[in-house]
């Protein structure tokens, strides 16, 4: 494939260490590059799997993602497992060489987290680039909580990991050029000591291309379903990830479906067998559990009435931007929600979109729907919405033949 990174242009690589995880490839990364070409900068995807089965996860959905994203360059490799002695090291080394292998000349890197951050940190002492860390979550704090389930034998060398983790953070605050942060308080968390004019607040941003409030698709896709006019549709989108608080996402939707008879619950997994066995037999028959790519869930969502993203009060919690909140906004959906993050209050309290598990259950109780899902899809667009961002970000790229 002919190598379009020049260094006279504004064309740079989007560097991760994760593979490419269904969780987020699309919607956070490609997505983003897609936006970026729109408004004429050009980068292309390199991932790096640390893992044999993260390796095998990405070499299974490659394919499919080239084939999806024809116009972005989308690259896999090996990578070295971080906690392998000098790793970071031996990672700037692999991606030198194949920045030399390909020809790459790279005005830019945008690293995602502060793992990726630091090897191109270690990358541009030969290499000359603008170097954008792209923060995404608490670190130590998602650490911490991992390591309270690994076995008793490897906790012992938690805090080392810790050390470690604490070491990119500073190192990726020191030498990045820009940062960029989804939530205020993750940039109070992590970028305190930068000056704020080289930092920017993102939130997890929706594609309105995906996303978006239509009455006749809504009509079209309840009709699908077997949903009435009178029906409450609650809907979940997610996996059975420990923070998904699943359990309690079960728990409330069982209560509503036992409140009111024209309750019903839609369930949008890529685990469907997990859900089906955690349901009650009685409540079957009002409970769709489906599955979908993500080109197909903005029909559930305008199918439903409120959207359930539950999460519990906690470190990781509290910076957090979930993804999800954009595309239930973006879809004009309420969204029942805890007071967990921070980022979801205050938007949530923009738009009016928000409600806790006591008023939704009074929603149920009387029968009540939201009205003003166009209000609120239009508001949303504004805030979540990618393209309304994509001018800002745009700016914190090298400009165009820049030398």
């Amino acid at each position: 494939m002919k190598n379009t990174l020049t260094s006279n242009s504004s064309s740079g690589i989007f560097l991760l260490y994760e593979g490419l995880p269904p969780t987020i490839i699309e919607s956070q990364v490609l997505a983003h590059a897609r936006s970026m070409s729109e408004v004429g900068v050009k980068m292309e995807v390199w991932a790096f799997a640390v893992t044999p089965n993260a390796y095998s996860v990405a070499l299974t959905a490659l394919p499919r993602l080239l084939k999806t994203y024809p116009t972005i360059v989308i690259r896999l490799f090996r990578g070295v497992r971080p906690a392998l002695p000098f790793s970071e090291w031996l990672n700037a080394l692999l991606l030198l060489w194949w920045m030399w292998r390909l020809g790459a000349r790279p005005s830019f890197v945008h690293a995602r987290t502060e793992h990726a951050t630091m090897i191109a940190a270690i990358a541009r002492r030969v290499k000359k680039y603008r170097l954008i860390w792209d923060a995404r979550g608490d670190a130590l704090s998602e650490f911490s909580e991992t390591a309270r389930y690994l076995p008793r034998l490897w906790r012992w060398l938690a805090p080392l990991k810790m050390r470690a983790i604490s070491k990119r953070l500073k190192m990726a605050a020191r030498h990045s050029d820009y940062a960029i942060f989804v939530s205020d308080a993750l940039r109070r968390l992590q970028g305190s000591e930068l000056p704020i004019e080289r930092t920017l607040v993102v939130p997890c941003l929706a594609d309105e291309g995906l996303f978006y409030f239509d009455p006749k698709l809504r009509e079209e896709t309840r009709r699908e379903l077997g949903y009435s006019d009178k029906d409450i549709v609650i809907v979940y989108v997610g996996s059975t990830s420990l923070w998904q608080c699943v359990p309690e996402t079960i728990a409330l939707m069982e209560r509503a479906l036992r409140t009111n008879p024209v309750c019903k619950a839609l369930i949008v997994t890529s685990t469907r067998g997990a859900f089906e066995d955690a349901l009650a037999n009685d409540l079957r028959d009002r409970v769709c559990v489906t599955s979908g790519a993500l080109g197909d869930i903005n029909r559930y969502l305008n199918a439903a009435d409120f959207g359930v993203l539950l999460r519990k009060p906690n470190a990781i919690n509290w910076v957090a931007s979930p993804v999800k909140f954009a595309e239930y906004s973006l879809a004009g959906l309420v969204v029942v929600t805890t007071d967990a993050v921070e980022q979801v209050i205050e938007i949530g309290q923009a738009l009016g979109n928000t409600v806790n598990e006591i008023d939704f259950m009074n929603h149920v109780r009387n029968n009540r729907k939201p009205t003003n899902r166009l209000d609120v899809a239009d508001k949303a667009r504004t805030i979540l919405g990618r393209g309304s961002h994509a001018q800002r970000i745009r700016d914190w790229y090298p400009p165009a033949n820049n030398k």
